[in-house]
């Protein structure tokens, strides 16, 4: 009995041996999860307040993105405009073309007296272009000597000449005529002097 006793207590004891084995892994696998758990808290605790800078950085963005924006604008304004070769011949061309006409047109506008309104209107318009030419002048001729201003086109003083010599030098007869009855392909007649000078001045270039 005393021998059966002795290999009964045998099995209780490796029960026994067993037994702190699994109470020691258990702390294990708990300290392994208290690690991770606190890492990952720092981690979040990290990202919370990385999440809070940026929060508070993002009202200093806003307002220097708005800077941004306003800084263009005013370059814009300030911004002188720049035409290249092919854009300022067609600038070119177009103000003599307005030079021109502005000069037919007062010239036929004299030959009326109703419309004298019209005929004092395109020569203020001649004379606004020589004012425009002369501050263009006054204010880039000190920073650039070659400087050509395209509101003094190579037509413009000899169209303003042309128009002080015709009010003093050409008379013309605006007295009524006779009415005489006239056929369909007759049309108003055009004063002599007006039409040499349109088919012969320089300031006529198309």
């Amino acid at each position: 009995m005393g021998f059966s006793n002795m290999e009964d207590d045998g099995p209780e004891e490796e029960e026994r041996v067993a037994e702190p084995q699994a109470n020691f892994n258990t702390p294990q696998a708990l300290r392994f999860e208290e690690l991770l758990a606190n890492l990952l808290n720092e981690q979040h605790q990290i990202a919370k307040e990385l999440f809070e800078q940026l929060k508070m950085k993002k009202p200093s963005a806003k307002q220097q993105k708005e800077v941004e924006k306003v800084k263009p604008q005013c370059k814009e304004v300030h911004q002188t405009l720049i035409l290249d070769p092919a854009q300022r011949k067609r600038l070119q061309q177009q103000m003599q073309q307005h030079v021109q006409l502005l000069t037919q047109i007062h010239l036929l506008a004299t030959c009326n007296p109703n419309l004298n309104p019209e005929a004092s209107s395109t020569r203020i318009c001649l004379k606004e272009l020589g004012t425009f030419a002369q501050s263009s002048i006054a204010l880039h001729h000190q920073y650039n000597p070659k400087f050509q201003t395209l509101f003094q086109p190579c037509n413009l003083m000899g169209a303003m000449q042309l128009i002080e010599d015709f009010s003093t030098h050409v008379s013309i007869d605006c007295s009524p005529h006779k009415t005489v009855k006239k056929t369909a392909n007759e049309f108003p007649c055009l004063p002599k002097q007006v039409a040499w000078i349109l088919a012969t001045s320089k300031v006529f270039m198309y």
